[in-house]
């Protein structure tokens, strides 16, 4: 049950039903935010605008205690961003490279997917 208190005293309460809960646990695609410094760990002595990017990662329950949620398949996106470097005072724009977006998902059984993990690792997975 969540509750939302408004103005102090009144508590308004909702529950979310079955088949909600059900598809939304679901594996699927769910935006998470990935640190620019992750992705370029040298890069201490710049700060990055924005500090987080949004990608889309897999998340969610596959039902079986034998599956779990893991990308099917995954492309390297772009994204613009800013560096500030305070030493020099200069402002430039760059873009975010290497950045793999999750682009579809499936339940693999874990076995399966343990010794490809070994072979196949990618920047900014968790």
């Amino acid at each position: 049950i969540v509750c939302v208190s408004v103005c102090v005293s009144v508590c308004v309460c909702s529950v979310m039903l079955f088949p909600e809960a059900w598809g939304r646990s679901q594996c699927r695609s769910l935006e998470w935010m990935v640190e620019v410094e992750q992705e370029y760990p040298g890069g201490v002595e710049h700060i990055y605008n924005p500090g987080c990017v949004p990608l889309l990662r897999c998340s969610g329950c596959c039902n079986d205690d034998k599956l779990a949620c893991f990308p099917a398949s995954t492309h390297n996106i772009s994204i613009q961003a800013q560096t500030l470097s305070p030493q020099s005072h200069t402002l430039l724009f760059f873009t975010v490279g290497h950045i793999y977006k999750e682009s579809s998902h499936s339940c693999f059984h874990l076995t399966v997917v343990h010794s490809d993990k070994h072979q196949q690792k990618h920047p900014g997975d968790f």
